[in-house]
């Protein structure tokens, strides 16, 4: 389960959104004996929701967001069902360890 705490009292303005992007490429595969770069498709890390699916590449996106009147301090994103992070690899990806550096930004900003 992924919790989001706001403990942060310059929040006051109780609109926020959580934002995931992989920093400078995709997915990087670490094993690499030809020499060339190899790379995992751009579906290979998304979140679900609802039926949703929201890759997560070098672009923001919004996972999550907080447009309310209410002071909540602890949000969940839904892991239950079908719902959560996933990884999708294909067969012409080449075998090995992939890496990259997701960037979580908390975005607090009136609606």
């Amino acid at each position: 389960m992924w919790k989001i705490s706001v403990l942060d009292e310059r929040m006051d303005d109780k609109n926020w959104v959580l934002k995931a992007n992989l920093v400078d490429t995709n997915f990087v595969n670490d094993n690499n004996p030809s020499g060339k770069l190899a790379v995992a498709n751009e579906d290979f890390f998304y979140y679900k929701s609802n039926g949703k699916k929201m890759n997560i590449s070098t672009v923001p996106i919004d996972l999550f967001m907080n447009i309310s009147d209410t002071e909540a301090t602890e949000f969940v994103l839904d892991q239950t069902n079908d719902n959560g992070f996933y990884y999708n690899p294909n067969s012409s990806m080449a075998l090995g360890n992939y890496h990259a550096t997701v960037n979580w930004s908390l975005v607090s900003a009136p609606s």
